[in-house]
């Protein structure tokens, strides 16, 4: 697809005429990469074992404040309020689900390093067949040029 020449037709305005004109919505120099569904989660930290069982007490403390607030409020909590003995025990949650990731995913990279094998010798036997099928058609391309020359002798 040609880029336009004119200058006010580059930037079409509203996300509905790039997707009429075909211009794609995200670039393709985006980091964002796509992760399979069977890698395991990444485990939490401490501070989000804390922030999950202090956001419901909270919601139900102050039911008029936002999302926001409450959040800074917490943020507030663990930084100055909270000591260490409470932020050790956020942290031994957290210890132990790292514990589990960490052997999920030694298990995750092996079966995915088997399946890559196997891609990968499908992708090779792949592209073997159809070295072989463009050998077989030059074959068959110059057999029928030996036997039906297009030129004729005087």
């Amino acid at each position: 697809m040609a880029l336009p020449r004119d200058r006010r037709d580059r930037w079409p305005s509203g996300p509905n005429k790039l997707l009429e004109q075909g211009y794609p919505l995200r670039s393709h120099f985006s980091r964002k990469s796509c992760t399979p569904a069977s890698k395991p989660r990444r485990p939490v930290t401490g501070y989000d074992v804390f922030l999950r069982n202090a956001y419901p007490d909270m919601k139900a403390k102050y039911p008029s404040f936002t999302q926001q607030q409450i959040y800074s409020m917490i943020g507030r909590m663990w930084r100055e309020t909270l000591t260490w003995q409470d932020r050790q025990i956020c942290y031994d949650f957290a210890d132990e689900e790292k514990d589990v990731y960490y052997a999920q995913m030694k298990e995750w990279r092996k079966k995915r390093n088997v399946v890559l094998q196997e891609e990968k010798a499908a992708i090779e036997a792949k592209k073997a067949k159809i070295a072989e099928r463009k050998e077989a058609e030059l074959k068959e391309e110059s057999i029928k040029w030996v036997e039906e020359p297009d030129c004729k002798v005087q």
